[in-house]
């Protein structure tokens, strides 16, 4: 009988195959892998309230309504207040990012107020933080990417209303939040979106001007809350978070008008005009942030007199 040539291929090959199974040799087939294999998830961002060095960032799921414990992946802020955290661990839906002091005190703040920070504390000098100081962001759905996260006294506001509220923790309470902070402030996107910059930094000048307008107001909170000696920073802002939460998420126009005289939309908008137009700052500003930040401080003013 008279094989064919195919037949005589399929002979030769098939031996071949199996010596390549044996021995030192291995099948391309045995080097497939088995089972579902791990994403690799990024979070990366930037913190500020002048930018926050060596402090911890985590990132935690949110599901069922409640949050879950942090991946095991985590990261420490540079001296830019830069993050990246990358792991192995799925996630998809909700998540917290969060941000906190070293416990060991190793953390620091720049100070981003240019009539200074207290203590001998100068525009861009660097001072200590406290262990209980933190930012949060929260995010309603990764579908949008984990790339580009910020921390900043927004997405800090808009976390507490979602997280020591009494109400829901999900993607919809978390989108009312986020929205209900930029359109009391009215910025330009989401809290966690906002490319907040430290004033003093060489990054400043490089961002828009809806940037640099959400940057002064940011420094405007601090200022309006900031009487005190740079090691009570911290306590300053967690009493105007604390204020911010009991009043609802509200900021009055007029402080007088408050229950809490922390809490003023124009004692804010007057320090953040007072640190743009300082000259440490002003030289740095684009001409429209400015012009925009005098408009609403004028309105301001001229509401809280009719009042």
């Amino acid at each position: 009988m008279t094989l064919s040539i195919s037949k005589r291929i399929a002979m030769l090959t098939f031996p071949a195959l199996l010596a390549l199974g044996c021995g030192g040799g291995s099948s391309p087939f045995d080097r497939q892998p088995v089972g579902p294999q791990p994403h690799q998830t990024t979070v990366s961002g930037n913190a500020v309230k002048g930018a926050v060095r060596n402090a911890l960032v985590t990132v935690s799921p949110i599901a069922g309504g409640a949050v879950g414990e942090p991946i095991a992946a985590t990261a420490t802020t540079d001296v830019f207040g830069d993050f990246a955290i990358t792991g192995t661990q799925s996630l998809s839906g909700p998540v917290l990012v969060e941000l906190r002091a070293a416990a060991d005190g190793t953390s620091s703040m720049v100070c981003d107020l240019p009539r200074g920070c207290g203590g001998g504390m100068g525009f861009g000098d660097v001072f200590p933080l406290e262990g209980d100081f933190k930012l949060r962001a929260l995010i309603p759905d990764i579908s949008g990417g984990l790339q580009g996260i910020s921390l900043n006294i927004f997405s800090e506001l808009a976390a507490t209303l979602v997280l020591d509220g009494a109400g829901t923790i999900d993607g919809g309470a978390i989108t009312a939040a986020n929205n209900q902070v930029v359109g009391l402030f009215d910025l330009d996107g989401p809290p966690f979106r906002l490319n907040v910059r430290d004033p003093s930094g060489d990054r400043f000048p490089e961002v828009d001007a809806d940037d640099q307008l959400a940057s002064l107001l940011s420094v405007g909170i601090l200022g309006s809350v900031s009487e005190s000696p740079r090691h009570d920073i911290g306590f300053a802002l967690e009493g105007f978070r604390q204020a911010f939460l009991n009043a609802g998420g509200q900021i009055p126009v007029a402080g007088e008008t408050a229950d809490d005289p922390l809490l003023s939309l124009r004692r804010i908008l007057t320090e953040a005009l007072a640190a743009a137009e300082d000259p440490l700052i002003r030289e740095r500003m684009r001409e429209e942030a400015l012009d925009r930040l005098r408009s609403r401080a004028e309105a301001a003013g001229a509401l809280a007199t009719d009042e």
